[in-house]
């Protein structure tokens, strides 16, 4: 039973994988044929391809265009619309302190005609006591001098406690200013240090940079001093045994020597 299972599971397998293989062609097959009458068509259509692609492109610029006028025509309404609402907030801050102004006024002229009229009120109840009676009159007088009096001490204790107020309240601004400020100006004297301290670890940096930058130039230089005088050293040497080897002509061999040695000691020779 097992072994006809597994036969028939692998026969099944094997017809499913045939049929899957042969739909896999048939579908290519299909597919490609599409291509090529996709193919053949597009060829045949190049022209009104051509004409559809320029509408198109027409249409998309003219929007683009369209936008972009609509957008300057946004943009120019927002700018007018915030110079109408500054205007506004402008002209109502002037109409706000010219109101103050008119009421500041009318408060100061109606307060000293309050004062003007109680004055003379008081003159003319005054005058009508002197005409009464000079006992009212002095009663009165007696009375007024207590009333101012009471006033002046009730008016003067109001401003007092209204003044120590303010002066409370005015000295805890002040304190609580300067020490925001003094905090503020610690600050900054902090935050100079710290760059100060920074700028001299960066000079520092770069001038152990620069020396040791002029330090591997100065040993270069030393070494192709030292390869050069060695190599003239050297050939020197050589042109020594060389002439040494020649006894005969050692005039003009010596002659000759000394003119290489003179044109390799000139400026020219040093710079070949």
């Amino acid at each position: 039973r097992r072994d006809a299972a597994a036969r028939r599971s692998k026969q099944w397998r094997d017809n499913t994988a045939a049929a899957v293989h042969i739909r896999k062609s048939w579908l290519r097959y299909i597919t490609r044929a599409k291509f090529v009458n996709r193919l053949k068509c597009l060829k045949e259509s190049t022209e009104p391809t051509i004409v559809i692609q320029r509408y198109a492109r027409g249409y998309l610029l003219r929007n683009r265009l369209w936008h972009e006028a609509i957008h300057s025509e946004e943009r120019q309404w927002a700018s007018i619309e915030v110079q109408r609402v500054w205007r506004g907030y402008l002209g109502r801050l002037a109409w706000g302190r010219r109101f103050e102004e008119r009421y500041s006024q009318e408060a100061a002229a109606t307060r000293l005609q309050r004062f003007v009229r109680g004055w003379l009120a008081r003159t003319r109840v005054m005058r009508m006591k002197r005409r009464i009676a000079r006992q009212e009159l002095e009663q009165a007088r007696r009375r007024f001098k207590a009333a101012q009096l009471i006033q002046a001490r009730v008016r003067g204790v109001q401003t007092r406690t209204r003044m120590l107020g303010w002066f409370r309240a005015t000295g805890l601004a002040a304190r609580k200013i300067q020490r925001c400020w003094r905090g503020y100006h610690l600050r900054q004297l902090m935050w100079k240090q710290v760059l100060g301290n920074r700028v001299l670890v960066i000079q520092a940096t770069v001038r152990m940079f620069l020396v040791q930058c002029r330090h591997r130039d100065l040993v270069l230089a030393v070494k192709k001093i030292q390869r050069f005088y060695r190599w003239k050293a050297k050939n020197a040497a050589d042109q020594r045994e060389h002439l040494m080897r020649r006894p005969l002509n050692r005039k003009s061999v010596f002659e000759r020597a000394q003119q290489q040695e003179t044109e390799l000691a000139s400026p020219a020779g040093l710079t070949s």
